[in-house]
């Protein structure tokens, strides 16, 4: 089991940029702050991710591929400490970091 991802949870994606996270959750909290869903909008800020030629290509969204397979709120899957997800911009990035969520709540 793994915690559930909260909406105040720190993200980055691989070149330290920051994810902020836009849920559309509205019912469900962990520790205050409301659960994170798959679909939710995760928009990256701060990412110094430059091409080879020195272009800068930041990472500009965090998708999620692998959510929870057990948990879901509002009838969509919500995100745990082990989802899995790809920052993409204009190259793909790599995957997010979550950093730190809550500990209170576990799901899988």
């Amino acid at each position: 089991m793994a915690f559930l991802v909260d909406a105040g949870a720190s993200i980055q994606c691989p070149h330290q940029g920051t994810v902020q996270i836009v849920t559309s959750n509205s019912k469900v909290k962990a520790n205050g702050q409301f659960v994170a869903l798959q679909n939710d909008t995760f928009t990256i800020s701060g990412c110094t991710f430059t091409t080879p030629a020195g272009a800068p290509a930041p990472c500009a969204l965090a998708q999620w591929m692998v959510p929870a397979t057990k948990v879901k709120v509002m009838s969509q899957f919500a995100l745990t400490t082990d989802s899995t997800g790809l920052c993409t911009g204009a190259n793909p990035g790599g995957p997010p970091a979550i950093q730190s969520t809550q500990t209170k709540v576990k799901g899988t």
